[in-house]
């Protein structure tokens, strides 16, 4: 079976999984949210069912990921 964990808190909360396999994290400030008219949950639900990720972390996650790390996928 294939898990996936959803994160919408703190970008350091990848820190307490290590081993997972697929992680999704959703962050968006409140103005950045209204403009692309979505919240980061939606965003992050469209995601889970087939939609490009994309997105870089804000901070350096200790020992995990540097600041930036993350997806950046071409605009279909």
């Amino acid at each position: 079976m294939r898990v996936a964990t959803f994160s919408s808190g703190l970008p350091y909360d990848y820190a307490e999984y290590p081993d997972v396999k697929a992680y999704v994290a959703a962050y968006a400030t409140t103005a950045r949210a209204q403009r692309m008219n979505l919240t980061m949950h939606q965003a992050a639900a469209e995601v889970v069912f087939g939609a490009q990720p994309g997105g870089t972390l804000p901070v350096t996650i200790a020992g995990h990921h540097p600041y930036g790390h993350g997806l950046r996928h071409p605009a279909r």
